[in-house]
């Protein structure tokens, strides 16, 4: 990139894409100083707005973070929607869209406002992943659906919103403190209880594009750290291999499948340690004390 810089300074592009390699890499003010670059050659420029909007947060500036985090909207492998009415600024309306967007736990972090949400409006209905609908039907007492296409045929909204905007209308400029807004359903925690002090463990997260080098290490660090005074559970997600039996931990049986049944695993545990990736949101979502092994160069 400082290649093509060199060759075309004054390519919107070029400075965009370059400010792109200072997300997630510790140095959220050269993304904003090469975003800002871009943006005074080319003021659209999206992936420059959606670059500066993600260092923005990463600087813990939630307030304008979030404003100029729309610019993901915009992006072209942003799923855009058709549903009927406007896109909600807060106004009070009949019923409310709020569809999902990114990751499980992304979904399930932005929904952490539906309780506020819901006294703003008559009616919310939810489009969120599938596997993720009986959870959050039980924890927020909104009628959810698999996609836009279920919630054209059963519902009548007035208004919609993508999940990410929340923070945006909602004015959020801190970390919100609660006391968890996830329910497990009971009879899903009785079959992973078990004796001893249970310690709920998940060692692998994210893809190649969400930075799964920095995120991850290897199985040898961590039996060094597994303590025999305590039972190790596994709540890793995927295909654990041989990793699981390495470590001694119990296996569950828990096919990585269903989310329901996972806030029942999380629920059971008395900790969760984990690297960054969606037990950190159920943790946090069901109230459950959670140590996080955050990279040290972490995403917002």
């Amino acid at each position: 990139y400082r290649r093509t810089l060199e060759l075309k300074p004054n390519e919107a592009s070029g400075w965009a894409n370059y400010s792109g390699t200072f997300v997630n890499h510790g140095e959220p003010e050269k993304c904003i100083e090469y975003s800002d670059k871009a943006l005074q050659l080319d003021p659209k420029n999206v992936q420059a707005k959606h670059h500066r909007a993600l260092a923005l947060l990463e600087l813990e500036k939630y307030e304008t973070g979030f404003k100029a985090y729309e610019a993901r909207l915009d992006l072209p492998e942003f799923h855009r929607r058709k549903y009927d009415g406007q896109m909600w600024n807060g106004e009070r309306v009949k019923t409310l869209v709020v569809h999902g967007e990114q990751g499980l736990g992304d979904e399930v972090m932005f929904c952490s406002l539906i309780p506020r949400v819901k006294k703003m409006v008559d009616k919310v209905v939810i489009e969120c992943n599938h596997r993720l609908i009986t959870l959050f039907e039980r924890s927020f007492g909104v009628k959810c659906y698999p996609g836009e296409k279920e919630i054209k045929e059963n519902e009548k909204g007035d208004a919609w919103i993508a999940m990410g905007s929340l923070p945006r209308v909602l004015g959020i400029k801190s970390p919100i403190h609660h006391e968890g807004f996830l329910k497990a359903d009971p009879e899903l925690i009785k079959p992973y209880k078990g004796e001893g002090f249970r310690v709920g463990l998940s060692w692998r997260g994210g893809t190649k594009k969400t930075h799964e080098h920095l995120r991850n290490f290897e199985i040898e660090h961590w039996k060094k750290l597994l303590d025999h005074d305590f039972k190790w559970v596994s709540v890793q997600y995927g295909n654990t291999g041989t990793e699981l039996q390495e470590m001694g931990l119990i296996d569950t049986g828990w096919n990585g499948q269903d989310m329901d049944k996972f806030a029942g695993l999380i629920s059971a545990c008395d900790l969760i340690i984990t690297v960054c990736n969606s037990s950190v949101h159920f943790a946090g979502g069901l109230n459950k004390p959670c140590w996080v092994l955050v990279p040290n160069k972490p995403a917002w």
